[in-house]
């Protein structure tokens, strides 16, 4: 009976993924991965990251349209021996456009900006600031539709960074990379 039962549930699952596509419609999700970060000429520090989106995805043949908005938790830091910079309380809003090559898998592009939170303590003049900045932050992504409702993506993101002035240096660009593996829920 056990087996029955297991085997009826694995088949139920198989019959589900097989019927599960990339369509449109709404969409919330959430994420964890790892990123890099440096600042200048600085040695880039790694950590974790987490991430919250939301968004509506248009799907007409092959071609899929979206707008993604989302927040990430972050503390990724560089330090030097005159500063230490922390990027944190990421803000983003994105343009997916992808090209489904399975009715359920989909490769995209991102197309994003980025408002984030940069806190600076220089070691030197015991100063701390704050700041609050955006930047250009494109990437890739891979998405699948594991149920009718369940997808999962893999997703790359760039942060170019922005400009600023820290620790007495003029001109210190910020740079991040993230890779993420996220789930969402299509309604």
């Amino acid at each position: 009976m056990k087996k029955l039962a297991l085997a009826l549930a694995v088949t139920s699952f198989v019959a589900g993924t097989a019927s599960a596509d990339i369509r449109t419609g709404y969409y919330v999700g959430a994420g964890v991965g790892a990123n890099s970060t440096n600042y200048g000429d600085s040695i880039g520090r790694h950590g974790m990251e987490g991430t919250v989106y939301g968004g509506y995805g248009f799907v007409t043949g092959c071609t899929y349209l979206g707008g993604e908005l989302g927040y990430t938790f972050t503390g990724a830091k560089a330090v030097t021996r005159i500063a230490t910079s922390e990027r944190r309380n990421v803000f983003n809003a994105a343009l997916l456009i992808g090209q489904k090559f399975t009715p359920s898998t989909m490769i995209y592009a991102r197309l994003g900006l980025n408002y984030a939170q940069f806190k600076i303590d220089d070691k030197i003049t015991g100063e701390n600031e704050s700041k609050r900045k955006f930047s250009f932050a494109p990437g890739i992504g891979l998405e699948t539709a594991a149920t009718k409702n369940i997808r999962v993506r893999l997703q790359y993101v760039y942060d170019l960074g922005t400009k600023f002035d820290a620790a007495g240096f003029k001109d210190v660009k910020g740079k991040t990379q993230a890779v993420t593996l996220g789930a969402a829920w299509l309604f």
